[in-house]
């Protein structure tokens, strides 16, 4: 794949998601206090499904298993279930997950994406910034964007209904590739629900160089496996 059409699928580079166990009953209180970082055991699993919000249909649908690690630095076995994309289907990788962000770490990439930052509340705020250069130095895609934390809603998905605090990032992408350089929007949006450790529910668009939205999908928990500390087997 040419690297202008990566770039155009900034999805496939943003996948970090991580995406979770719900509450089933009428919304509770919204908790003042503020929400520490989760306590993600080993034998827990994740399976969500990305919708092409184009045209309305699953793309692909993948499980997220925690293997275990150290600290905050955490292995998880990711395996795509389905795809539209035969080439990606029934692939199984180990990717590095930090428990403190809930991002993904990536070995082409010169900075971090940072989808959460723990502890969350309420009018929390955080900028970042990531840039990432292909073997050949035939271009570059620069991305900064700024997180801010809305408020509890409440959220269904295919595996149930819960309390989630809801994150907005908005921000920018700069290419280039040879003689070329563009530049566009980038909005996601996640929901992240602390009884299931993970974010439930996320969502991505971003623009072409002449402001025309392109890239735009969802991911929702169909289901998963979390346990409570005293339920570590």
């Amino acid at each position: 794949m040419r690297f202008v059409d990566r770039i155009r699928r900034l999805s496939a580079l943003l996948v970090l998601a991580s995406w979770l166990v719900f509450s089933h009953g009428p919304a509770a209180a919204q908790p003042s206090r503020e929400v520490e970082s989760p306590a993600l055991l080993a034998g827990e699993s994740w399976t969500y499904r990305r919708i092409n919000l184009w045209q309305s249909f699953e793309t692909e649908r993948f499980r997220q298993d925690m293997l275990g690690g150290v600290g905050k630095h955490l292995t998880v076995l990711w395996t795509i279930v389905s795809a539209e994309d035969e080439r990606r289907r029934g692939s199984v990788t180990y990717e590095y997950l930090d428990a403190a962000t809930l991002s993904f770490f990536d070995p082409k990439a010169e900075g971090r994406h940072v989808p959460l930052l723990f502890p969350l509340y309420p009018g929390k705020r955080w900028q970042f910034q990531y840039k990432y250069i292909p073997a050949g130095g035939v271009g570059s895609l620069k991305i900064e964007q700024t997180a801010v934390v809305e408020g509890w809603e409440q959220v269904r998905v295919p595996a149930g209904t819960f309390r989630a605090l809801k994150v907005v990032h908005t921000g920018r992408y700069w290419a280039t590739e040879h003689m070329n350089n563009w530049s566009g929007s980038i909005h996601e949006t996640y929901w992240y629900a602390p009884e299931a450790k993970r974010v439930v529910r996320m969502e991505y668009r971003d623009t072409t160089g002449s402001g025309a939205q392109w890239d735009h999908w969802r991911d929702e928990l169909v289901n998963m496996t979390v346990y409570q500390p005293q339920q570590r087997k």
